[in-house]
C-alpha cells in the first residue's frame, strides 16, 4: 500500500487516534489503505507523500487535524466537509490547489469555530450542525 511498509499491517485500526505517514510515497497519488475502519482517527498527517487528490479519503467523522502539505493536490476537496465534519485544522500549503470552490463548507465551519458563534452555526451550513 504505502512504500516502506509503514502503512501495512496496522492492528486495531478502529482504535488508532493519530496516524503519521509523512514521506511514505503513495503508489498512485491517491489515499491508499485508509478505510472507514479508522473511525477514531483524530489526527492524520500525510505530508510529502505524492498525493494528487483527496477524493479517496474515507469518512473520518472524528478527524480534527489534517496535514497534507507539500503534495501535488489540485482537487478532490469537494467532499472533505462531509467526510470530516469535525475538521478544525487543515494544512494544504505547498500544493497545487486550483480553486477553493469545494472547500466552502469547511471555510464556513472554520469561521464559525473562530467566532464561537452559535447563530452562525445555525444559518451557515448543514455540515456545521
Amino acid at each position: 500500500m504505502w512504500s516502506g511498509g509503514v502503512w501495512c499491517g496496522l492492528v486495531g485500526s478502529g482504535e488508532v487516534v493519530e496516524l503519521v505517514v509523512d514521506s511514505c510515497l503513495s503508489g498512485d497519488g491517491e489515499v491508499e489503505g485508509l478505510t472507514d475502519e479508522y473511525k477514531e482517527l483524530q489526527i492524520l498527517s500525510m505530508v510529502n507523500i505524492g498525493l494528487n487528490s483527496l477524493s479517496k479519503l474515507p469518512s473520518l467523522p472524528k478527524l480534527r487535524k489534517l496535514e497534507v502539505s507539500d503534495n501535488t493536490i489540485s482537487g478532490g476537496l469537494d467532499t472533505l466537509a462531509e467526510k470530516c465534519p469535525d475538521l478544525t485544522h487543515l494544512n494544504l500549503s505547498g500544493n497545487k490547489i486550483k480553486e477553493l470552490r469545494g472547500v466552502e463548507p469547511l471555510l464556513c465551519c472554520f469561521v464559525c469555530l473562530l467566532l464561537h458563534c452559535s447563530v452562525c452555526l445555525l444559518f451557515c451550513c448543514s455540515v456545521c450542525l
